[in-house]
């Protein structure tokens, strides 16, 4: 998704088209996004999410 938002005339739009597609709320995607760019240092927030090994 982050590399289509140049295709998007606002912020929310993909998020809009996304969830609706998914069946989910456009706040979870937001957050989902939001995850995604924290994880890849690319947006400030704490450290990264980890899956616990199995």
């Amino acid at each position: 998704m982050t590399e289509h938002r140049a295709e998007y005339s606002s912020e929310r739009a993909p998020h809009i088209q996304v969830a609706e597609s998914l069946g989910v709320s456009r706040e979870s995607v937001r957050r989902w996004v939001m995850q995604y760019e924290i994880d890849a240092g690319q947006a400030a927030g704490g450290p990264p999410t980890q899956i616990p090994p199995a």
